[in-house]
């Protein structure tokens, strides 16, 4: 369980299938899709029903993420909806694309939106796919670019992950002699969580016994480039403690979000780049449900 709360793909997917192994279901590799990408594809494939619901390419996504807990009563049908669909949408994968052109297509947008990931056992092969779009980490290909990570996973037992938009940009602040460039990183967060949520079922609130009925809840975890730095984080431009950690020789801060209804917050972290790292920032983050998470990237400042 909560293997996907690890950024790193490999990782987290060798630790799914380590699971599997021990309910004697060994696995050759992991095919990470979500349910934007999902939708992307079905664009090129004949809608599906299941369970009252047709699912187009136009409405993946909100079907899948809202409107099966307001139409298909208790968890179990849930379950059983999702489990048909997901067969049916593999079957025609799998079969006679009538349009394979628009279905490659969508799979590249997947691809360039990180939403499509995958990892496999075979090591020689998953040595290739580690550096590439797919195997979710480019950094090697562009060494001289601070990379930074934004990852985002909900804290509560609650589908209102739907509801939350979000917006990271960066903006250079310096560049030093030795070449450590200093980057903001803002955040900007928005609820769209109903006035009143009490009218929402219990699917999609969920039960959190520290917040009443409609906050979101999520965790932020945010990571410098190898030998990068985080400095000081403000929410809505109050400097706010953060816990910070080392991970794999980067440096890792850990903290919460937490949005009343229709609340919005703004997050600042101030990053560091690795000595030598010149080139623009770029920002590894949890694609948003209606668009990518990214916001404007400006250039670097150091030239």
């Amino acid at each position: 369980q909560d293997t996907n709360m690890l950024p790193d793909i490999a990782e987290g997917s060798a630790n799914l299938a380590n699971a599997w192994a021990r309910a004697q279901k060994p696995v050759d590799g992991v095919l990470s899709i979500d349910t934007v990408a999902t939708s992307y594809l079905m664009k090129a494939m004949p809608p599906i029903s299941s369970h009252g619901l047709t699912v187009t390419g136009s409405n993946a996504a909100s079907v899948l993420l809202n409107e099966v807990y307001k139409k298909v009563p208790g968890a179990t049908d849930q379950d059983n909806t999702f489990t048909d669909i997901t067969s049916q949408a593999m079957k025609q994968i799998t079969g006679n694309l009538k349009d394979p052109a628009s279905f490659a297509s969508a799979l590249l947008q997947g691809l360039d939106e990180s939403r499509v990931r995958m990892w496999v056992k075979q090591p020689d092969m998953q040595q290739l796919l580690a550096s590439t779009r797919i195997g979710g980490d480019t950094s090697a290909s562009q060494p001289k670019a601070p990379q930074f990570g934004l990852f985002l996973n909900n804290a509560t037992a609650s589908k209102l992950e739907y509801y939350l938009d979000y917006e990271a940009s960066t903006t250079p602040v310096a560049c030093d002699k030795s070449g450590v460039q200093q980057v903001s990183m803002s955040v900007d967060f928005k609820s769209n969580v109903p006035a009143d949520p009490g009218k929402l079922p219990v699917g999609i609130l969920g039960l959190h016994e520290h917040y009443p009925p409609g906050v979101i809840s999520t965790s932020i975890t945010v990571m410098s480039p190898p030998g990068g730095q985080i400095g000081r984080m403000f929410i809505n431009g109050a400097e706010t403690d953060a816990y910070l950690t080392n991970l794999d020789g980067k440096r890792v801060l850990m903290t919460n979000l937490v949005l009343k209804p229709g609340q919005r917050k703004t997050y600042t972290f101030e990053m560091y780049g690795a000595q030598g790292q010149i080139n623009d920032a770029q920002v590894r983050i949890t694609p948003a449900i209606r668009n990518t998470g990214l916001g404007t990237l400006r250039p670097t400042g150091c030239f």
